[in-house]
């Protein structure tokens, strides 16, 4: 396997690097069919149409990413070819959505695969994250790990392990904050392990009798921060007195 980088604006220059738009769209599609947000804003919706449409929003939001300066991480299996795994990050200051660009890389797209009411939810459960991130980061620039996906095929194989340190790799070389959010607890789990601790947990609307959800905030701290919390510390010098020998011990009156 080897990883690849892509940090262009164009998705033809994505494609020149080996990573075509619509091949990295199809992974995040299916890697993510499940995930809880998607059911509030899908419903009932069969898988194979749900797939169709979130087609639509990935290729419109990975073209969002790039075209604001994002970076994206592909691991491709050298032995089949394929892709597996696809990770999208880029530098925040405010995580509200810039209208013009979003008309640009295919929101129109997106409003008309939807339909309205589901692009509503869609816009909603953004909204609530954007306005979240932007207060728990206090806007400062840090990077944001827009999405992480695998392949159903190549998960528990360590594919989001191999694309993490890439991403840690990126940050640490400019000493910035990583922030993500999950709407999956067991990914929230996951990313705990690699370092990212729970900032809040904001419960999310959701459909009558369906099962309720929320979203997990997470921060990967500072690379200065983190060797300042692992850095040895100091065990504080001590003395103590020299004890004479039993028999040299002055004798106690009883």
């Amino acid at each position: 396997m080897s990883l690849e980088f892509v940090i262009r604006e164009e998705e033809s220059r994505m494609a020149a690097r080996g990573i075509d738009l619509e091949e990295a769209a199809e992974l995040m599609a299916r890697a993510l069919l499940r995930y809880p947000q998607y059911d509030y804003v899908f419903g009932n919706l069969d898988e194979d149409s749900r797939l169709k449409k979130l087609l639509v929003v990935y290729r419109s939001s990975i073209k969002y990413m790039l075209s604001t300066g994002g970076k994206c991480l592909a691991l491709r299996n050298s032995a089949t070819g394929k892709l597996e795994g696809l990770l999208l990050m880029g530098k925040k200051t405010s995580h509200q959505v810039s209208m013009s660009v979003a008309l640009r890389t295919g929101y129109l797209g997106v409003l008309f695969t939807l339909g309205f009411a589901a692009n509503r939810r869609l816009e909603e459960t953004e909204g609530i994250v954007n306005q979240e991130h932007d207060l728990l980061m206090d806007n400062k620039e840090h990077y944001y790990i827009y999405i992480l996906g695998v392949d159903p095929s190549a998960q528990g194989g360590g594919r989001g392990k191999e694309l993490l340190k890439k991403a840690f790799e990126i940050a640490d070389r400019e000493d910035m904050e990583l922030s993500l959010d999950t709407a999956d607890s067991q990914l929230a789990n996951y990313y705990a392990r690699f370092g990212f601790k729970a900032l809040k947990r904001v419960p999310q609307p959701h459909q009558p009798g369906a099962a309720e959800w929320q979203v997990t905030f997470m921060k990967r701290p500072k690379k200065s921060e983190i060797a300042e919390v692992v850095k040895p510390a100091v065990k504080p010098h001590i003395s103590v007195p020299s004890l004479k020998p039993i028999a040299e011990r002055p004798a106690v009156a009883a």
